[in-house]
């Protein structure tokens, strides 16, 4: 008797770990909230389908989500939408350091993963050719609180 409430109990505390449901503390709306260090950069470098793998360590830049739909960066500042793990960064045009215009720009990128300390968004800077062979860029670019 004792081993049969002792598995009913294992089961219900089971089901009950197991709970889901929306979270406010740990969706992606408010995960992405803070300001984020450059932390490296994973380059994949496709050529006629022929791929090369470089890491690079990050720099001094960061970027920033504010609660709504404002960032920055180290350059300007941007309007964000986030659907799910899909983002998309709105760049208005700007005048750069170097006295260049920067016309304005919309990035769609991909959270592969978030955490309260870490992020990684996937670039995708790749096409393909009349062929169909593959070239350009994919980026994994890591961040940190």
């Amino acid at each position: 008797m004792r081993k049969i409430l002792l598995l009913t109990l294992l089961i219900i505390g089971g089901l009950y770990g197991c709970k889901k449901g929306y979270d406010e503390s740990t969706s992606t709306n408010t995960l992405i909230v803070g300001k984020w260090g450059h932390v490296k950069d994973s380059i994949i470098n496709f050529v006629n389908d022929t791929s090369v793998v470089t890491v690079q360590p990050g720099g001094v830049d960061s970027i920033e989500f504010n609660k709504g739909t404002s960032g920055s960066d180290s350059f300007t500042n941007f309007r964000y939408e986030l659907r799910g793990y899909f983002l998309t960064l709105k760049y208005p045009s700007y005048v750069s350091v170097n006295n260049i215009t920067v016309p304005a720009t919309d990035y769609d990128l991909k959270i592969r993963s978030l955490t309260k300390n870490d992020m990684v968004l996937f670039f995708d800077f790749t096409e393909r050719d009349s062929i169909g062979r593959l070239n350009g860029s994919t980026v994994f670019r890591t961040y940190s609180k």
